[in-house]
């Protein structure tokens, strides 16, 4: 999977992770799915005008739960942050809003469309969009359920081209880690961002026919271990062995996350690329390794039990220095140091050449992998490939594996907004949101829940 991770390496463990449903109030019957506040970091983070639009129509409220706006057909909504309020236009009408968010809701459940002000970008999303104040413009939330948001990142995250079994395979995976990492983007008022800092999601505008199917036919299918919700990784290519968690993270144990070895005639991508001396001293100082800036050579300094580089060796004018693999890798460029799977040699007339294998961290399910065993002539189903990348785990339904309880739920609308529109979302730990949102949003109804051991972050990026 594409993506980068931030942040600290471990979350507290056995928190209550996930509510798997939120229990409408009076009737105590369960609602369809969860929601998931998204954030839209794809689209900037100081937005200062978009345009929203639905093909049903759009009704536009404050945090008061007022409506500012309603259109009809796909008549659009400007949105603009001018100064601490919120200016909005449809037409000649015009309104205004101190914030500190809005929200946009289609009026018949149609996806919403987000546009730039200068008509050079449009994506379409289901569920709602809020919009939130920020010193400097606002931010985007998508709230949508947990399997819309799942059809979105499959299809994003590996080609619909992929063997369905392939696919469903990323479905559970992803499904499992949205549910693993949920809030870990806590403080900046959303769960999960939208690009491969968690998993990259486009919205509707990403979606496949396969792609659903893929979702449709997996639903509320996660991964867990010893009864608790796994914490699964995925890259795209892992070069024909996984990465063994514990040798990157060595306080972390999970034996699900162990280095697997593919069949050799499954093919990988092979890439190279070679730099002078200089530039590659010049590019790690600049990536932040201060103290490569009087190195003379640099090799392998130790290598994990799937070959890849775990410490580079620097000779520097003051001696030797070991430097994590990692770390050299963030500093050259993920794009360009696809992965850790390499060699390193350098010449006389000091040329450093770098020769390596697959792409990305490695961890957990590998995307190349999976297609080639979901295809003939193997032809693994999705549950004999989870088993290959993640031994030990069990898939399991949701809902079979929820235990009664009482679940903190946020609100992602005002509560006196029209019940039609009033959708609320599960979070992790209260405590872990800020108190103004808390005393804003926080309610308690009967629940389900769902713990894990430990939320694991990768070791770099792809």
């Amino acid at each position: 999977m594409l993506y980068r991770w931030l942040g600290k390496t471990l979350a507290k463990l056995s928190v209550v992770a996930v509510a798997l449903c939120v229990f409408s109030a009076g009737e105590g019957a369960c609602e369809d799915g969860l929601l998931l506040r998204v954030g839209l970091a794809s689209w900037g983070f100081s937005v200062k005008s978009i345009v929203f639009s639905s093909a049903s129509g759009l009704k536009l409220f404050d945090a008061s739960g007022s409506m500012l706006l309603e259109t009809e057909g796909d008549e659009c909504i400007r949105l603009s942050a001018d100064g601490g309020v919120f200016v909005t236009r449809v037409g000649l009408q015009v309104k205004s809003s101190p914030g500190p968010f809005v929200v946009a809701v289609s009026r018949a459940s149609d996806a919403i469309t987000i546009q730039s002000a200068d008509n050079k970008r449009a994506r379409r999303y289901r569920g709602k969009i809020e919009a939130r104040l920020k010193p400097v413009g606002m931010q985007l939330i998508n709230i949508v359920s947990l399997e819309d948001y799942i059809m979105g990142v499959v299809s994003a995250e590996m080609p619909s081209s992929y063997p369905l079994e392939a696919l469903k395979a990323q479905a559970i995976t992803a499904r499992t880690y949205a549910l693993a990492n949920f809030g870990k983007h806590r403080a900046e008022d959303f769960d999960l961002c939208d690009t491969s800092h968690c998993q990259t999601y486009n919205g509707v505008s990403a979606e496949t026919p396969r792609a659903a199917e893929a979702v449709r036919t997996t639903e509320e299918l996660v991964l867990t271990y010893e009864g608790k919700l796994a914490s699964v990784m995925y890259s795209s290519d892992c070069g024909g062995a996984t990465q063994d968690i514990s040798e990157v993270r060595p306080n972390v144990r999970l034996p699900y996350l162990c280095s697997v070895t593919e069949p050799m005639e499954i093919p990988h991508i092979t890439w190279e690329f070679s730099m002078s001396l200089p530039e590659l001293k010049e590019k790690l100082v600049s990536g932040g390794l201060k103290q490569c800036a009087n190195m003379s050579a640099i090799s392998v300094a130790k290598i994990s039990s799937s070959g890849r580089v775990l410490q580079f060796e620097i000779v520097t004018d003051s001696g030797k220095i070991q430097i994590e693999g990692h770390k050299v890798r963030s500093a050259l460029g993920l794009s360009l140091v696809k992965s850790l799977l390499l060699t390193v040699e350098q010449t006389q007339d000091g040329i450093v050449i770098f020769k390596g294998k697959g792409a990305g961290h490695g961890i957990g399910l590998c995307q190349v992998g999976t297609k080639w065993l979901a295809s003939a002539p193997t032809n693994w189903s999705y549950e004999q490939i989870l088993e290959h990348y993640f031994p030990g785990t069990r898939l399991q339904s949701l809902r079979a594996i929820s235990a009664s309880g009482v679940v903190r739920v946020l609100k992602t609308l005002p509560q006196n907004l029209p019940t039609d529109t009033l959708q609320r979302t599960s979070i992790v730990d209260e405590s872990r949101y800020n108190s103004e949102s808390i005393a804003r949003h926080r309610q308690s109804e009967s629940g389900c829940s769902l713990a894990f051991d430990v939320r694991v972050e990768a070791p770099d990026g792809l």
